[in-house]
């Protein structure tokens, strides 16, 4: 059995680290789901333990450690995570369990379906029946749809609470396209390693809308519009800030350890940006006397 590991790249200065991840580029599927294990009871806790039918996963522990343990039904192996660069590729037809999860760890996984319950394995036995059965053909891909349209739209900034599951495991929340985040999920990325007193951001964007969920520590987002400014704490691993395009943003006031997760909905595009703060009030300023806004 091979493990494939992936080494993403992050990228670094003085006020900390990113990584940015976008579907097909860096992760081998389209993100049609995310979500994020947090406040796991304690290292002797097991979660997963199951298989999918049909979805493909990356797994990359952000923040804090743990170890995944895989299962084709022949063999098994057990690899560590311990590097928010890092991530693992979990192909269907593959038993995963993690365990071992360092105090404070943050487990996030990139999902390429959207929530189907029929569509996993829970019982190990049925798992062993159905790797017996299917031999040793490939498993078809599963077709992705490169035409899903927006069907929501939001207004320009939006604070909103996603489900946290929770049970005597710890907790867990998921978050979709178009159902709990209101665009197509093409790019992720997360901060983290912050230095102290640094403003990260600082820049606005012409047609990129973006979530932001601070899954692990605090920090504070300053909106500004062009016209009027607002500050809004992130404190919550279930809570997201929606902000569209033309609103310029700085991050800052980031706890010892923050991780500020961010979901984008278009591919980087560095033609996208608005880095300086009079360009981004004369293009607020031009599109509002066109009828854009």
């Amino acid at each position: 059995m091979q493990v494939v590991k992936y080494v993403f790249q992050p990228h670094g200065d003085e006020r900390g680290q990113l990584v940015a991840l976008e579907e097909i580029k860096d992760i081998p599927f389209k993100i049609k789901r995310v979500y994020y294990m947090y406040d796991t009871v304690d290292e002797k806790i097991i979660r997963g333990k199951h298989a999918h039918r049909e979805v493909e996963q990356i797994l990359v522990c952000i923040h804090g450690s743990c170890k995944i343990l895989f299962d084709d039904g022949h063999e098994k192996k057990i690899i560590p995570l311990e590097k928010p660069y890092e991530g693992l590729y979990m192909p269907k037809y593959m038993w995963g369990e993690q365990f071992d999860f360092a105090p404070g760890t943050v487990l996030l996984v990139f999902a390429s379906e959207l929530y189907d319950a029929n569509e996993y394995i829970r019982d190990y036995d049925e798992f062993l029946k159905l790797v017996a059965e299917k031999d040793s053909k490939a498993i078809t891909p599963p077709h992705f749809d490169l035409e899903i349209k927006l069907i929501q739209k939001w207004s320009t900034v939006k604070k909103c609470t996603f489900p946290a599951r929770g049970d005597e495991f710890g907790k867990l929340t998921a978050l979709e396209e178009f159902k709990d985040i209101p665009f197509k999920i093409k790019r992720v990325y997360y901060m983290y390693d912050t230095v102290d007193g640094v403003v990260r951001g600082k820049h606005a964007h012409k047609s990129l809308q973006q979530i932001l969920v601070c899954i692990h520590g605090s920090c504070k987002i300053l909106l500004d519009n062009g016209s009027e400014k607002k500050i809004v704490p992130l404190e919550k691993p279930y809570e997201g800030l929606y902000v569209a395009n033309d609103m310029w943003r700085e991050m800052y006031d980031f706890s010892p350890g923050a991780v500020l997760l961010v979901f984008a909905s278009e591919l980087y595009d560095e033609s996208d940006y608005i880095r300086d703060y009079g360009e981004f009030l004369n293009f607020v300023k031009e599109r509002k006397n066109n009828g854009e806004n």
